[in-house]
């Protein structure tokens, strides 16, 4: 769905041929716009509430078909265009647009409300305003912007410093460039500014020249008088700790030890947070003659006070201990994180080798209320799933796998390919903390932040792409170095990864690729390999990941066996570890716990997986399956557009993962569609892809995927295509995925007189859950047919489960068999699979409360928001429920919403009662406040 809190303030294009004539002022509210013309946004028709307001929907079309519909329609505020195929026509009021890639807004001149304001200074043409009901308006110049030359210089071509780099800046955007130039005036600190497409680039650094590119750098004339100074507002610590507090604080290490205090302690001092501990060691840099990744080594003890347990952690150089926001390549600060499994007093000791500096002991009082869920571990061996230390949660991964080289990013020291332009609307205030040298990073945190709004737990990066397909991505302080590493720039790295644990999303760490898995020490685990892997553990080893040793991984066994040996021996949390797409050749060595797929055919996931997961558990050391590589690798996961269904990647791999027994999926982007596996920069690419990842991911939350297994040939007849999971502890359990509709037969066990039998929408765009019951059996043999799919629709494919209790996926079954359905018994609509209120609050509903991510509200609260964020929705194919969530609940206080009475539709009389529609999705109305 597009973003609800961005503005888009473009300024339009104009039609007009520039004039210097000054207007009539007989009529000052004419202006010379044709009534049958349009104002051109860029970005979505929006609402004076930024809502979607009340639209027909017309495919394929034309643009001239869809502007002449709207000319046809006396009733059409404006038309949008869409994908240049998809237009609706818009018959509610229409002042503004977001901004969302491939769509624009005409509206209707005729029916704006324009006013003229005072003549513009420099081209003494009339402005006119769109009025809104917010704060913020459109502002449509009829001449072409012009800077002002009076307070600028203007240059062809895009800002840079004297040494030819962008320099410091802010993004901010949407936004016209009359607006950019007006904040550039007003901050002191602002030297010059350049408008890119829609966004608007702030410098606050000495801007001298400018080099060839689509934007115009505008210097200011007159420049600070002083240097813009950027502080930290880091104060240095006084005492050995900070609060103990268990909330979630951002994990920002920027800690000074000194003489007085030369072990600072920083972080959250609970059950599984982040513990940081700043030394003042022996001072050094990344170019010493004594080399302070080779030559020196931190390291650290922990041992637990009473159950004496002790875990080895390793430190890292990290010169003046603020290097992500100064850039700092020498100091005398180094660093340790430490995580605790247990609360209790920690002792600890500290050491370098070689005695360059004297040991430290002490200890740390960690409290016993748990931080978090803690890190993704193998609990138990044999597992078929991952969870988390904390609270032992299963794990179903759903993962973006693309772009591989994901760290590749512009604003990290020594630079990068990736921008994520069109995420910076989605960057959020709460993740400012995670920025550095004063607001860079929002584009690749904006990105992460829109993974997380669609479901995605996990993303997938080679640490070291050098000689490999990206060659962008290093550790190091050049790409020929391999003993040094950069401090400002890991620093930087650790605040992208502390963003992401903040929003739940894991890492999936990849340590080489095929092209260069014997570039170091020739493969072997020899001296370049160990400070690789020692310091991307000292680092980044704190937070939740999976490490998998190599992309198309073509070491040898016994070289595999002995990385994997020398993680295990630096590794104190014992992440889980993988090896990909040539993992045959380590069956049954220790170790090695999750076997990581490539499937080259993606018809071939589900049969893939499952001879993973069999043939490991012929050995000591059974594995886990995940699915990390799906299609031919020139395409990968089609984009939303080339297949607006997804129904490629839906019936091939994302579910047949699930019912194979797959631990998870990750998607990747090939190298021939838009935003490929090197070149991604909109993630909204595979939105629909991502959004059907996330409701397969809640379905499977409502059954016990470890109980799951692959169902026995006797189990279901009739049907060549359909998948079969069954359980049979404490009850009896079928799921069934049908990727052509056709509903073969399960067996069932004598004895079981009642069947529950619901029935999921895999396709749909909300959680849609179809129930219905039999009693009895077919046949003698047990033999029982599961009846047809609820109702016919575009993609055939449904997911059915089959048991002997009703499940908490929904309300029991519809026992309404008596009930007098009303047809004005409209409390609320789908369309479009959306849930909205159509509700007057009778019967004590406006006293409902519902529980939000931001805490409790009213059921008119919730209400008020649907139709602030989303309008009213088509008034084509809308569907009528009784209750207020279109039969998800609650109830009024009547009786006739409640489960066992009529929820549901209340257009197919009884029929109906049980046919349930989208919930509301309060995750999006109501997103979870960030701290």
């Amino acid at each position: 769905e597009p973003p609800t809190t961005i503005k888009q303030t473009t300024e339009p294009p104009t039609t007009e041929t520039p004039t210097t004539e000054k207007p009539t002022t007989e009529n000052p509210t004419t202006t010379n716009i044709p009534v049958e013309s349009f104002l051109s946004l860029t970005g979505c028709c929006r609402t004076p509430t930024l809502g979607f307001g009340t639209y027909d929907k017309y495919n394929p079309y034309t643009t001239e078909q869809c502007k002449e519909a709207c000319l046809n329609d006396n009733a059409c505020y404006a038309y949008e265009m869409a994908r240049g195929k998809y237009c609706e026509i818009h018959t509610e009021p229409i002042t503004q647009t977001e901004f969302v890639k491939n769509c624009f807004c005409d509206i209707k001149v005729s029916m704006l409300t324009p006013e003229t304001t005072t003549p513009n200074v420099v081209t003494d043409k009339p402005t006119t305003t769109v009025k809104l009901t917010t704060t913020e308006a459109i502002e449509t110049d009829t001449t072409a912007f012009a800077p002002n030359l009076e307070l600028f210089d203007s240059l062809q071509g895009c800002c840079r410093t004297a040494d030819l780099q962008s320099g410091d800046f802010t993004v901010v955007g949407p936004i016209s460039p009359h607006e950019c130039e007006k904040q550039c005036i007003a901050d002191v600190t602002c030297t010059a500014y350049e408008v890119v497409n829609t966004y608007c680039e702030l410098n606050t650094g000495p801007i001298t020249q400018a080099v060839p590119g689509a934007c115009t750098c505008q210097i200011k004339k007159q420049q600070p008088t002083q240097p813009v100074t950027k502080t930290s507002d880091y104060e240095p610590s006084t005492s050995m700790s900070t609060s103990s507090s268990c909330g979630p604080t951002p994990l920002v290490w920027k800690a000074i030890a000194t003489d007085d205090t030369p072990v600072v302690i920083e972080g959250t001092l609970c059950e599984f947070g982040t513990v940081g501990f700043t030394l003042k060691g022996p001072w050094s840099s990344e170019d010493a003659v004594v080399n302070p990744f080779r030559d020196i080594a931190l390291s650290a003890t922990f041992t637990h006070e009473l159950t004496h347990d002790e875990l080895k952690v390793n430190g890292y150089f990290c010169a003046d201990g603020n290097a992500a926001d100064t850039g700092a390549t020498s100091g005398d600060q180094w660093r340790i994180h430490f995580r605790p499994p247990k609360g209790g007093i920690w002792n600890y000791v500290f050491d370098w080798s070689g005695g360059v500096s004297p040991t430290m002991t002490g200890h740390v009082n960690i409290s016993h209320e748990k931080a978090n869920r803690g890190m993704l571990i193998v609990a138990n061996k044999g597992d078929r799933y991952l969870r988390y230390s904390g609270n032992n949660e299963l794990w179903l991964k759903s993962g973006a796998d693309s772009p591989e080289n994901f760290m590749a990013y512009y604003e990290f020291d020594g630079g990068g390919r990736h921008r994520y332009g069109p995420h910076l609307q989605d960057y959020r205030s709460s993740l400012q903390p995670y920025t550095w040298k004063n607001g860079l990073g929002k584009g690749i945190l904006g990105a992460l932040s829109y993974l997380d709004r669609v479901g995605v737990d996990s993303f997938y990066f080679v640490a070291m792409n050098v000689q490999g397909d990206g060659n962008d991505t290093w550790m190091w302080t050049s790409i020929n170095e391999r003993y040094r590493f950069d401090c400002s720039k890991m620093d930087q790295w650790e605040r992208v990864f502390a963003a992401a644990e903040s929003l739940g999303i894991n890492l999936h760490v990849v340590l080489q690729e095929t092209e260069n898995d014997r570039m170091l020490d020739e493969g072997r685990m020899g001296e370049q390999r160990s400070l690789y892997y020692r310091e991307l553990l000292a680092r980044f080893g704190h937070h939740s990941q999976v490490i998998n040793l190599g992309e198309e991984n073509k070491n040898t066994a016994t070289d595999l066996t002995d990385h994997i040996q020398f993680i295990r021996a630096n590794d104190p949390y014992h992440h889980p570890l993988a090896l990909h797409t040539f993992y045959d050749k380590m069956l049954g060595v220790p170790g090695l716990d999750i076997a990581s797929i490539q499937a080259y055919r993606p018809q071939k996931s589900y049969e893939m997986i499952r001879d993973a997961l069999d043939n490991s558990r012929k050995t000591e050391q059974p594995w886990i399956a995940m699915l990390d590589e799906n299609g031919h690798f020139s395409v990968g996961a089609w984009t939303d557009e080339t297949d607006p269904t997804q129904f490629n990647m839906r019936t091939k791999v994302l579910w047949p993962t699930i019912l194979a027994g797959g631990a998870g999926f990750e998607w990747y982007f090939g190298y021939k569609l838009p935003h490929h596996d090197l070149n991604l920069e909109d993630f909204r690419s595979r939105d629909l892809l991502f959004r059907l990842s996330k409701r397969a991911v809640e379905f499977t939350k409502t059954l016990q995927l470890d109980l799951l297994f692959p169902c026995a040939s006797n189990d279901m007849q009739g049907s060549s295509s359909a998948l079969c999971s069954k359980q049979t502890q404490d009850q009896l359990l079928y799921v069934l995925y049908l990727p052509d509709g056709v509903v073969p037969q399960v067996n069932i066990p004598p004895g079981i007189n009642q069947l529950h039998i619901q029935w999921f929408d895999p396709s749909g765009s909300s959680m849609e859950f179809y129930t219905g019951g039999r009693s009895g059996i077919v046949d003698d043999s047990g033999w029982e047919s599961l009846g047809g799919t609820p109702f016919n629709k575009d993609t055939n494919d449904w997911v059915i489960v089959v048991s002997e209790h009703p499940l908490g996926i929904n309300r029991v079954d519809s026992q309404c068999d008596e009930c007098d359905v009303k047809l004005n018994w409209k409390d609320s609509y789908s369309v479009n699979g959306r849930c909205y209120c159509n509700s007057n609050f009778d019967h004590g509903a406006s006293n409902i409360t519902m529980q939000t991510p931001q805490g409790v509200k009213t059921i008119m609260d919730v209400c008020d928001k649907i139709r602030e964020v989303y309008g009213s929705g088509s008034r084509e194919g809308r569907i009528y429920y009784n209750d207020v969530q279109c039969g998800n609940g609650p109830p009024n206080a009547w009786g006739d919403e409640d489960p066992h009475n009529c929820p549901g539709r209340v257009d197919m009389g009884v029929a109906g009662c049980k046919m349930i529609g989208p919930s509301f999705d309060l995750d999006e109305l109501f997103p979870k406040r960030q701290l």
